[in-house]
Formats: structure tokens, C-alpha cells, sequence
């Protein structure tokens, strides 16, 4: 499993501290998930740069320049980056530390970038010949390709239909620009993802795991105030300058029948959700290869879906997150 981290709203006076907060957080991020690191950020410019670095290790360190730059194939730099990179004016960023689920390079280290819109990926995409990676060999890259295709940015109600085709389990972020200006989407399906309201940030900070923010923050003598988990097949749009709620939606993901395969192995992903999700039917002989050819939502119940928005503080934890827990 991957891990991402995703914070908005650092302003001039929480930047310094924000970016330590980002950097203690990346080799936090990396354990366990030490195939690749990068991010995607906006400056307070609301222009988008993004830096990857293949050495989770060597992230935020300055990059050796060499004459002999272009001589070197893609896949040995061990660093790339786009746009004006500029942390000095960091208004919002998405990281990503990888756990390789296929080849281990840069071109597969996250963001995937194109045409202005950024996408991180926690989770696993079993068929991405769906929205066909061309840029790298990595299933992730197959959520920026069916993002631009069915122009979410402009289009949200479309996340639905981009995603039911889909095999897998996610938990994407991604920069994209709705006329002149950047918005963020967050969207999940059966992954984790908390968020924990840092009060030293003055912001909320989504992450795969709430204990590594609360770590973090511990270690430079942060305080936080309330924590939660993202609710599942739920899509939030922030704006990333402000943290403001643009957009708190839902949506129906219907389970894709699947072939059979000849057994777990066959799978790139955490099949321990799987095992416990579907415990009774294996109890009673099933395969958990069988298991997975049949929908869970083939009698689902329409969901009623809530209003655009803007909610800030308390109300976004109750409402966002499902829950409200106060953290001691």
C-alpha cells in the first residue's frame, strides 16, 4: 500500500512551519513505501510545480546538475521536476510514497502529470487498459487518463461514470484548473483516508493513516485538535488556496464482475480486505476468487446526494468526515 498526504490553506504565516511538517512527514510516509516519492503543489500564484525523486531518501535535497543531462535515459535520473518549483510559496501540496506494485523507476513514481492536471494514487488498479497508462507502466497513471477524459475538472457529476468501469481501490488527490484557477479533488473508493485538523497549520491534513500525522506533530510540538476518516465513495473539492469545501458529494460504485484467476497471487493488491469482507462466503467453501465475481451493489439503494457547499471548521469534520472524535 502507498501512502499519500495531502494539505491546504498554508499561508505566510504558517509556511515555515508547514514545511517542516512536510518534510518530517515524507520518510514518516516512507516506511514500508520506499519505491519513489514526489509531489504536486501550487505556489501562491496558483501555478502548479511538482518535483519526484526515484531515492525516497534524497527528497527535498537539492538535485547535482550535469551537462550530460539529456544523454541519460529517462529511466536511471534519478530526479525530475516541472514547472517553477518554488517551497518558499507553497500555498498546497499532494505527496506520494510508493510501494511498487510494478516497475520500480521514475516514470512510475508519482504525480503523473499532463496537460496542467496532477493525480496521486493510493490503492490498486486491477484493469487500467480501461484509461490505457501512456506515459509510464504503473496502474495509477490510468486515474489521470480517465480524469481528463471525461473532463472532471469542469465536470464533477462525471466522477461516477469514470470510475464504475474500474477494478481496484483508491484514494486519489488531484490539481486540476476549472477556468483560470486550481482546484483540488479528493475521492475514495475502499481505501483509507483520514484527516486531522492541525491547529499549529491552522489547516486540515489528509493522510493514509491518522497515527503517522499525530506522530509527526508530537515530534515538533504540534497540537491537533479533531481527527476522522473519509467517508467511503465520497468526493470532497477543496480550494487549495483557501481549504474552503467547493463541492461534498457521493457516488455509487458498482462492483465489476471479474474473471476467475488462478489464485490471490494472480492479484496486485492487500487481499486482507478482501479476506475479512468476504469471510462468511469463505467459511461456506467459497473461493475468494469467486467471491469477487459477484456485486455487492446489485441492489443498492439510490443514494441521495447533498448540495454543493462551503463549510469550514467543525462543520467539515461532522459533515466530511462522518464522525468527530477529540483527540487528547
Amino acid at each position: 500500500m502507498c501512502k499519500i498526504m495531502v494539505i491546504t490553506n498554508i499561508k505566510d504565516s504558517t509556511r515555515d512551519k508547514a514545511l517542516d511538517f512536510i518534510k518530517e512527514m515524507a520518510p514518516k510516509l516512507s516506511v514500508n513505501n520506499n519505491d519513489g516519492l514526489g509531489y504536486a503543489a501550487l505556489d501562491d500564484s496558483g501555478n502548479l510545480f511538482a518535483e519526484r525523486w526515484f531515492k525516497n531518501s534524497n527528497a527535498f535535497k537539492k538535485p547535482v546538475s550535469s551537462p550530460f543531462k539529456n544523454l541519460v535515459s529517462f529511466d536511471n535520473i534519478e530526479y525530475n521536476s516541472e514547472g517553477n518549483v518554488n517551497l518558499d510559496k507553497v500555498t498546497a501540496m499532494t505527496l506520494h510514497t510508493r510501494m511498487a506494485t510494478c516497475e520500480k523507476n521514475l516514470k512510475n513514481t508519482h504525480p503523473f502529470i499532463k496537460d496542467g492536471t496532477s493525480v496521486i494514487h493510493n490503492g490498486v488498479i486491477r484493469n487500467p487498459e480501461v484509461y490505457k497508462p501512456m506515459m509510464s507502466t504503473c496502474d495509477s497513471e490510468s486515474l489521470l487518463n480517465g480524469y481528463l477524459s471525461f473532463d472532471l475538472a469542469n465536470n464533477p457529476k462525471s466522477l461516477e461514470t469514470m470510475v464504475n468501469p474500474l477494478q481496484g481501490y483508491w484514494a486519489v488527490a488531484a490539481f486540476s484548473k476549472v477556468q483560470d484557477s486550481y482546484v483540488l479533488d479528493i475521492f475514495k473508493h475502499n481505501a483509507n483516508l483520514c484527516a486531522v485538523f492541525v491547529d499549529d497549520l491552522e489547516t486540515w491534513v489528509f493522510s493514509t493513516n491518522s497515527n503517522d500525522i499525530t506522530m509527526v506533530c508530537d515530534k515538533l510540538g504540534f497540537t491537533y485538535s479533531s481527527a476522522g476518516s473519509v467517508e467511503n465513495n465520497s468526493h470532497i473539492r477543496l480550494n487549495p488556496i483557501s481549504g474552503e469545501v467547493i463541492l461534498l458529494d457521493t457516488y455509487i460504485k458498482n462492483d465489476v464482475v471479474v474473471q476467475p484467476r488462478n489464485s490471490w497471487t494472480d492479484y496486485d493488491y492487500d487481499t486482507s480486505y478482501y479476506t475479512k469482507k468476504y469471510s462468511k462466503e469463505i467459511s461456506k467453501g467459497y473461493s475468494t476468487d469467486a467471491c469477487l465475481t459477484y456485486s455487492e451493489h446489485t441492489k443498492h439503494k439510490e443514494v441521495t446526494k447533498p448540495k454543493v457547499t462551503v463549510l469550514t471548521g467543525k462543520e467539515f469534520t461532522e459533515q466530511v468526515m462522518g464522525i468527530k472524535t477529540k483527540i487528547s
